[in-house]
């Protein structure tokens, strides 16, 4: 009888054991389970953020925005197919009870490559990106940006109040009719340019103006190589905000913020080609195009040290009051 008991003993001590196990594995799944679920819900609500900010930010792009939100509509349907293919049993204790702590996990783990995504159109892209697309100019996103053009005002030749144009670096657009240059500095410069002997490349080779080697030379930029696309940056600006007509949008009847994507090249012998703009109007297409093609020459770019044409995007914007 003793030895029954002893063995009784023994087996309620056991079954005890595997009790307390399974009781300690449960909480500490559910906690694992609830800290997944937190994880997620964080991100989803970055992803909100961001997405909402975008929508501010792009406010005036209208085609931009409405392919943002169908963009986002069909990731939701691709997110929601990618966990259904990663589990795709109707039975959830196939998987274990591990699967709503797994699935929360993925489901994050998504959301935060699309927060990756998004997040190009607020960083904003480099000047000279011809690849951008509808991602603007970093320096356009960052209010903060010391922008020594962004406050210059044009007053209309007709009477009318002065308008602001915001100009972002490597986002201008302009027109046909070539302007001559009245700057005597620029003039000089320019006679200066037409001097220089340009390397014969064999290969007709073209290069953005983001990773090009050595950019191409403005009239009066010098020093190292990022500091010559500032400035030449700098002095395309300055050069538009003289020659654009900003009275032209007037005339049109337009009003509101006004943008104008324009994408030119500098060829292996300085020479501004294959002007193409994008504007509200063509007329302000026009405007564009021959503002652009008014800039003076320049010492072209050099890729492994040979002369290359260099594409260069310039984006153009102000308001009509």
């Amino acid at each position: 009888m003793k030895v029954d008991f002893q063995f009784k003993n023994i087996i309620l001590l056991i079954l005890f054991n595997l009790f307390l196990i399974h009781t300690i594995h449960s909480q500490t799944m559910r906690q694992l389970e609830a800290q997944a679920v937190n994880e997620y819900r964080e991100i989803d609500e970055e992803l909100n953020i961001a997405y909402k900010k975008i929508l501010l930010m792009y406010d005036d792009d209208y085609e931009f925005i409405e392919a943002l939100r169908s963009s986002q509509r069909n990731w939701i349907k691709f997110r929601d197919s990618e966990v259904k293919m990663k589990y795709p049993k109707e039975d959830r204790l196939y998987y274990g009870s591990s699967y709503r702590m797994c699935v929360n996990y993925y489901l994050a783990e998504l959301t935060n490559k699309r927060i990756k995504t998004l997040n190009q159109w607020i960083d904003g892209t480099e000047e000279g990106d011809v690849c951008s697309g509808s991602i603007r100019i970093s320096s356009l996103n960052n209010q903060n940006i010391d922008n020594p053009f962004a406050d210059y005002s044009f007053t209309p030749p007709k009477p009318a109040p002065p308008q602001e144009i915001e100009l972002i670096e490597d986002e201008e657009l302009i027109e046909e009719d070539i302007v001559e240059i009245s700057d005597p500095e620029l003039e000089q410069e320019v006679a200066e340019v037409e001097d220089i002997e340009v390397e014969e490349f064999e290969e007709d080779v073209e290069v953005p103006f983001a990773v090009v080697e050595d950019a191409p030379i403005f009239l009066g930029c010098s020093g190292s190589n990022q500091a010559r696309k500032k400035c030449m940056s700098q002095k395309i600006s300055r050069h538009v905000n003289r020659k654009f007509d900003i009275a032209l949008a007037e005339e049109l009847g337009l009003s509101g913020r006004l943008r104008i994507s324009v994408i030119f090249k500098i060829n292996k012998n300085g020479d501004i080609v294959e002007v193409r703009a994008r504007a509200p109007h063509p007329r302000l297409e026009k405007e564009a195009i021959r503002v652009i093609k008014s800039l003076p020459k320049m010492k072209p770019g050099r890729q492994k040290g040979k002369p290359v044409t260099v594409q260069y995007a310039l984006p153009i914007s102000f308001v009509i009051q």
